[in-house]
């Protein structure tokens, strides 16, 4: 069973500031097949996440076994949003940095 996505965005993001977006202004909606939607703002680095729908620069929708690995790099979306498994809606440009910087720069939390 898919792990409910709030949890898996808290894991990724670390919390609310993050100094790998630093240079990021966006809201990132995430629908996720069979769970509540999740809206995540970052503005300069500082990321709030709530639970539901909203307005939002860019929309990802994919199942709830494909948000994990795409989450955590293990999926490259690029790939996954070709195959059809992920849509975007606005700006595939902000997705892809929105991935590649949580997959390859965020500071993970100490042990």
């Amino acid at each position: 069973m898919a792990r409910p996505i709030r949890d898996i965005i808290d894991e990724v993001l670390h919390g609310g500031f993050n100094p790998a977006f630093d240079h990021t202004v966006g809201t990132f909606r995430f629908d996720v097949d069979g769970q509540e939607s999740c809206l995540i703002k970052i503005d300069h680095g500082t990321i709030s996440v709530s639970m539901g729908g909203g307005q939002a620069d860019c929309v990802l929708s994919c199942s709830a076994d494909d948000f994990e690995p795409i989450m955590t790099g293990r999926q490259n979306l690029l790939t996954a949003h070709m195959q059809g498994r992920l849509k975007i809606q606005g700006s595939p440009i902000m997705a892809l940095r929105f991935i590649q910087t949580i997959n390859s720069r965020a500071p993970r939390k100490a042990a």
